[in-house]
C-alpha cells in the first residue's frame, strides 16, 4: 500500500515537472512596428461623437489617481 502512494507521488511529481518546466507551457511575443509608431493620430470628426457626460474627452486614459 505504501508503495503504491510512493509511486503515485512520484508520478504526479514526474508529470507536475514535465507539464511546467520542460514543456513550454506559455509562449508569448511582442513585435514592435517602427514604422506604424511613427504615424499621426487620425482627426475626429466631432459629428460622430456623442454630446454626452459618458463619452471622455479625447485622448483621455482613465488612470489610477496615486500616478498624479
Amino acid at each position: 500500500m505504501a508503495n503504491r502512494i510512493r509511486n503515485s507521488v512520484l508520478l504526479g511529481i514526474a508529470c507536475y515537472i514535465w507539464a511546467v518546466l520542460l514543456n513550454d507551457v506559455v509562449e508569448a511575443s511582442h513585435e514592435v512596428y517602427p514604422h506604424l509608431q511613427s504615424l499621426q493620430a487620425s482627426m475626429v470628426n466631432q459629428i460622430h461623437r456623442t454630446a454626452y457626460h459618458f463619452q471622455p474627452p479625447r485622448n483621455w486614459i482613465n488612470g489610477f489617481l496615486g500616478c498624479r
